[in-house]
């Protein structure tokens, strides 16, 4: 594939084969500490690539030994691996020269649904935590305001659904 860089000359790339045993290891979800968002290296298409939740999959290509570079982003992006002194994989950064800086990712299994409490519990507990059952039933409005803001994506949006009492929600209802 090519790439090209601010008006330089294109530099072909190739996307590394998801068959190389080298690159299986890689294989794998990696965990950010405070980021909601499992990142998860995998085949695709016959070919290793980086996923991210919500994104199309980016192929990977190698720079250098564990330093990898990602197809069709620019060229300062990369997915650089960390290993134990026994060579196995703990980790990884990527890197991501428009955002607030590299990010720092743990390479292993998100937590499985057993170790995760009921909802049932998590709810109870975000009743009492709010004052009750009868306090949560005396609120009779709502505002919601959603701001999104992703610079290296091109997302700025902000969204206010507004106040909504439960009379007038309902009477727009039996219409």
């Amino acid at each position: 594939m090519a790439r090209t860089t601010g008006g330089q000359q294109a530099v072909f790339v190739q996307a590394i084969d998801a068959t190389d045993a080298l690159v299986q290891e890689l294989f794998g979800p990696y965990k950010a500490a405070g980021v909601p968002v499992t990142f998860e290296v995998a085949a695709r298409e016959g070919k290793a690539a980086l996923i991210v939740p919500g994104q199309p999959a980016y192929p990977l290509f190698a720079k250098a030994k564990d330093t990898y570079g990602v197809i069709n982003l620019p060229a300062d992006f990369g997915f650089v691996i960390r290993r134990d002194a026994a060579g196995k994989v703990i980790g990884a950064t990527l890197k991501q020269p428009a955002a607030q800086g590299d990010l720092e990712l743990t390479f292993g299994s998100p937590p499985a649904a057993a170790d995760l409490p009921p909802i049932e519990e998590v709810m109870q507990k975000y009743i009492e935590a709010e004052g009750g059952e009868a306090v949560m039933r005396r609120h009779r409005s709502q505002i919601v305001e959603i701001h999104i803001e992703s610079p290296t994506q091109g997302v700025n949006r902000k969204s206010d659904a507004g106040r909504q009492s439960k009379v007038r929600r309902r009477a727009s209802l039996e219409r």
